[in-house]
Formats: structure tokens, sequence, C-alpha cells
């Protein structure tokens, strides 16, 4: 009976240990085409580029903090297009980052295209 309680307590904690406990989610986001052609771009539109550590709107550095204020008032707070132009060297947890702080806005359209 004892060695039968270590055994049930042994795979208890291998399946604790084995599972994962995350919740993974989505981003919404338009991908850019090839060519470089925006999708329905109609309306205003404004560019974030993500490259060497800095944000920049419309060419302007931006805090992180201060990203979704700026975006809305470039847009005019009705809402737009958001290209997002990421540097290779920048890394997946900074998209996102930047992605959960634009998803903050109302009305708005993501494109992410590689920055040149």
């Amino acid at each position: 009976m004892t060695s039968l309680i270590d055994v049930i307590f042994l795979l208890l904690l291998f399946f604790m240990l084995s599972s994962t406990f995350s919740k993974y989610s989505e981003i919404e986001l338009d991908a850019a085409l090839p060519g470089g052609t925006a999708t329905g771009a109609a309306g205003p539109s404004v560019r974030v580029a993500l490259s060497s550590g800095h944000i920049l709107v419309n060419g302007r550095t931006v805090a992180q903090r201060r990203l979704a204020p700026r975006v809305d008032a470039v847009l005019g707070g009705q809402g737009g297009l958001v290209v997002l132009a990421v540097d290779e060297a920048e890394s997946a947890q900074r998209l996102t980052d930047v992605l959960l702080t634009l998803r903050e806005l109302d009305d708005i359209r993501i494109r992410v295209e590689r920055e040149p």
C-alpha cells in the first residue's frame, strides 16, 4: 500500500510539472503585402517604427507609455491605419508590447512590415 501511494504521488508530480498553465492569446493585425501596398488604406494613417530600441511615430521618438496618445493625436481621434515597421534586430516581446499598447486605441487597423 505504501508503494502505491508513492507511485501516485510521483505521477501527480510528473503531470503537474509537465503541463503548462500559460494562456495563449492572439493579436489581430493586417499583414503587409509583398509589393508594399496596403489593403483598404483609405483614411488617415500613421507610421510607427521600431528600430534600435526606439519607437518613432512619423519620424519622431516617443516613449512607449506615450505611444497610444501620440498615435491617437496624429490620427485625429477617428481611427485609421497604423503601419508598424519593425527592424529585424527587435525582439518578438518588444513587438508584442507595442501591439498591446496600440490595442488600447479604438477603430484602428495595424499592418506590420519589415523596416527597410
